[in-house]
């Protein structure tokens, strides 16, 4: 807590003299959105040597897949619960009040967790069989930081490049769990785009995982 207290508000007061902006409007943005950020960051990351780390559970037992994946997105969902409390008290000492929208944040973030569950696991037996994407998935999130605003706000975009954002899930998922708390607008195009991502994505890797899932063993 302590460790993501003091990068979230380093972070924001930078940014918010690097972008000449309010610190009362930019830091609880920036704070609010990197917590997000970190947990997806974190499981989707953890994900791609999640099942060689646990190789000895397959081994030795008949054991689902889901089970490590799960059991990773619930440490990091409590984690990500107690690095959230920084961010709400700075936000409410900065004069932000929370509202009747801030309850849109709980399915926000359910809506979050199924994305990630059902990423992890395509990522964590991708991963397992093709060892070269790990690192692959880590460069990709490195740079997906800087094309999501979640160190910038999105309306200092053209309107134009304001419309490819609901396409982009980290984005749409930081969106819907940060502007609530903050008591910003969420556009429609981004729920519709977080239920299209979370449970469509999850019913098309249904397949995938009862193929894969069934030769873990072989290839841990």
């Amino acid at each position: 807590m302590l460790t993501s207290a003091i990068a979230v508000s380093t972070i924001g007061f930078v940014w918010s003299y690097l972008w000449a902006q309010p610190v009362g409007e930019v830091l609880p943005y920036i704070a609010v959105g990197l917590v997000v950020w970190q947990l997806i960051a974190a499981i989707l990351i953890e994900s791609t040597t999640l099942l060689p780390a646990n190789s000895r559970y397959f081994h030795n037992q008949c054991m689902p897949v889901s089970t490590v994946v799960f059991a990773l997105a619930f440490r990091h969902t409590a984690t990500f619960f107690m690095n959230l409390i920084f961010p709400l008290i700075l936000a409410a000492s900065l004069g932000l009040r929370p509202s009747s929208s801030a309850f849109l944040a709980i399915p926000g973030v359910l809506l979050t967790l199924i994305w990630c569950l059902w990423t992890s696991l395509i990522l964590s037996i991708l991963c397992t069989r093709y060892r070269d994407i790990v690192q692959v998935v880590s460069n990709v999130i490195q740079v997906a930081i800087f094309i999501t605003p979640v160190l910038w706000m999105p309306e200092i975009l053209p309107a134009r490049a304001q419309d490819w954002l609901p396409w982009n899930p980290f984005a749409v998922f930081v969106a819907i769990v940060r502007d609530p708390l903050l008591g910003r607008e969420v556009p429609l195009a981004y729920w519709g785009s977080a239920v299209i991502f979370s449970l469509g994505g999850f019913c098309a890797s249904l397949p995938f995982l009862g193929r894969g899932s069934r030769r873990i063993v072989y290839w841990i």
